[in-house]
């Protein structure tokens, strides 16, 4: 139990996130409505906290708030999956 929980700690302090959240978060933004692809999807935990950075594509012929509407819905659908 110990060499499992030292494991957990050690991965944590090097900002290990498991890559199967990973692959579920770059799913869920790619399933976001308007997004048309995900460029990067970067996350990394900060003591209990997991913090993501996502750069995707959306039409480059939307308006700035439509494209904005579309990030918002992307990052709403990101933390849901991710908690």
């Amino acid at each position: 139990v110990l060499r499992d929980a030292a494991g957990q700690v050690w991965r944590r302090l090097m900002d290990a996130v498991d890559p199967k959240l990973v692959t579920t978060g770059e799913r869920v933004l790619d399933e976001t409505p308007g997004v048309d692809a995900v460029v990067r999807l970067r996350l990394r935990w900060v003591g209990h906290d997991l913090l993501g950075e996502a750069t995707i594509a959306v039409d480059e012929n939307l308006t700035l708030a439509r494209a904005h509407d579309i990030a918002q819905e992307a990052e709403h659908r990101l933390r849901i999956c991710t908690t």
